[in-house]
């Protein structure tokens, strides 16, 4: 089975680090792996790092997903990996979780470029796909957007 959820469809609240922090910790059950997704990019956001998705595992002979790993994307840099596994018994739970760093975090002023701090509402992607449609230019599409105010931070 298969959801789609948004960042608004989901009704997060903007939380401050601390919730964030207390709803990642290990042994908290969460809601779903999408809830899960959003709660650890909202961290990553406020904490001044990109996240991405990582791997996934499945249980045997079944397309039953068991465990999910989300981690910073400079993982390459960091001694320990940074991520939080959910394990699948009848809830999901965060069974990892590592908060420090060994690379420095990007000035506030940046954090939008981001590809994890990237996301499109449902009217923006259907705005985006009638552009493409219609032969409209990149420019001329950006311009849309920032026009209905769907650009959060556009270039200076």
């Amino acid at each position: 089975m298969t959801s789609n959820f948004t960042k608004s469809n989901l009704n997060l609240p903007n939380h401050p680090c601390q919730n964030l922090e207390s709803g990642l910790a290990v042994g908290q059950v969460v809601k779903s792996i999408e809830y899960t997704y959003f709660l650890y990019y909202d961290y990553a956001h406020a904490k001044h790092f990109s996240a991405r998705k990582r791997d996934q595992h499945y249980f045997p002979c079944s397309k039953e997903l068991q465990t999910k790993k989300f981690e910073c994307s400079y993982v390459g840099v960091k001694d320990e990996k940074r991520s939080i596994i959910e394990e699948k018994r009848e809830d999901w739970k965060v069974t990892r979780f590592v908060m420090e760093h060994n690379h420095k975090m990007v000035e506030t002023d940046q954090v939008y470029l981001f590809r994890s701090s990237c996301n499109l509402s449902n009217a923006q992607k259907s705005t985006l796909e009638a552009t493409v449609l219609a032969a409209i230019k990149k420019l001329d599409t950006y311009q849309i957007l920032v026009d209905l105010g769907g650009i959060k931070y556009p270039p200076k």
